[in-house]
């Protein structure tokens, strides 16, 4: 009677056991899973130089076998999101600056990094550039074989003398201390590509050119009285020529300088309108009974002497001076009615007429002597006239 209870009691406690043990395996795991997420940090930093930020610089992460890699941006940042917690060896590097590599402990409370990069010396710069650019294994023979077919490839027809050479180095724009141009290279554009050309005549350059402008082209100007004044006649010339090469002599100079020569020509006769408020024949007899002013309104003329407003606005005869009245005659007599703000208008024709020259030669000598020269000439010669037909004429020259 008692044996069938006491099984079914050691069952039960087996099966609990097997349980518990199972739950605290869970637990541990579980456990084990969330310490290792919590250990991974994230990494900022930035690359700066002498203050400022450096974009494009190779930052790299590396701890044991692991390597990671990243790039700066435009404010110089980097980041690595997910770095595991502990020491990782961090290497920048930029080219043309010393490399950095250091050591950085990852925490979830590690502030970001700051890395100042320090420029190299020229000479590393330069052996660091052409490491970089030049293919490290060019065979003897290839080279050879690139001179012989640029032997091959040279113009049977270029002379060989010291002065043709120097000239064949000013015409190529050849730099001083290099040994290849456009006129001997391989990669030659084609032969008549700007100044390398296969004949004397080609390395001639010049040209001409005008602009024409017409009153007949234009609208009629804006008037001010309202009234259809005439539209006055207008118009304005530039022409333009120039002219570059060697400056070669048969029989007389066979290797002169290189030359240059520009004109400009200029005549111009341009028009405005100008508008003015004239006394007319009553005011100039001193009524001004019928004159207004700029708002319509009847124009008030007082005695000097006394204060007070002339009878009738009119001003008599004994009290205008002789010189006013003299004056008076250059005054034109008003050609426009019914606006008070402006009673006479007429076109202003002023004349422009300029000559400019420039010129230029050089010579080169050898590659480090070089002879060149300038002379500009410009002649100018303006009328303005006035409202009252008064003549303003001036002359420059230089």
């Amino acid at each position: 009677m008692w044996k069938g209870p006491r099984k079914i009691r050691c069952g039960r406690g087996i099966r609990w056991r097997q349980i518990k043990s199972c739950l605290r395996l869970l637990c541990a795991i579980v456990w084990l899973s969330v310490a290792n997420l919590a250990a991974a940090s994230e990494h900022q930093g930035q690359v700066t130089f002498a203050g400022l930020p450096v974009p494009g610089a190779t930052v790299t992460a590396t701890q044991g076998s692991k390597e990671l890699s990243t790039i700066t941006d435009r404010q110089g940042l980097y980041s690595f999101p997910d770095l595991t917690d502990g020491t990782w060896t961090i290497e920048v590097k930029m080219t043309g600056f010393s490399t950095i590599k250091q050591d950085a402990a990852i925490a979830p409370d590690a502030p970001a990094a700051k890395w100042e990069l320090k420029m190299l010396p020229l000479d590393q710069v330069k052996a660091e550039i052409k490491s970089a650019v030049s293919p490290a294994g060019i065979a003897a023979p290839q080279a050879k074989s690139e001179q012989t077919t640029l032997q091959d490839n040279k113009d049977p027809e270029i002379k060989t003398s010291p002065e043709d050479l120097n000239q064949l180095a000013s015409d190529g724009l050849l730099i001083n201390g290099s040994v290849n141009n456009g006129a001997a290279s391989p990669f030659a554009q084609f032969a008549a590509f700007g100044n390398n050309r296969s004949g004397a005549k080609g390395l001639y350059n010049g040209g001409i050119g005008m602009i024409l402008d017409n009153a007949g082209l234009d609208a009629r100007p804006f008037s001010l009285s309202g009234q259809n004044t005439p539209k006055a006649s207008y118009n304005r010339v530039t022409g333009v020529m120039t002219l570059g090469g060697p400056l070669r002599i048969p029989h007389l100079l066979q290797h002169g300088p290189n030359f240059f020569v520009g004109y400009q020509w200029t005549r111009d006769r341009d028009a405005t309108t100008q508008s003015a408020l004239l006394p007319n024949l009553a005011e100039r007899d001193g009524d001004f009974s019928l004159a207004l002013n700029a708002l319509g309104q009847p124009v008030k003329v007082f005695d000097p002497a006394t204060g007070l407003p002339f009878p009738g606005n009119t001003i008599p005869q004994s009290q205008i001076s002789p010189p006013a009245q003299a004056l008076l005659n250059f005054y034109p007599l008003p050609n426009v009615a019914g606006n008070p703000r402006y009673n006479y208008q007429i076109p202003i024709i002023s004349n422009r007429h300029q000559d400019a020259l420039q010129s230029r030669f050089d010579k080169t000598l050898n590659r480090k002597n070089q002879l060149y020269g300038d002379f500009a000439f410009l002649s100018t010669r303006t009328d303005s006239p006035n409202l009252f037909d008064f003549l303003d004429a001036t002359d420059v020259l230089g």
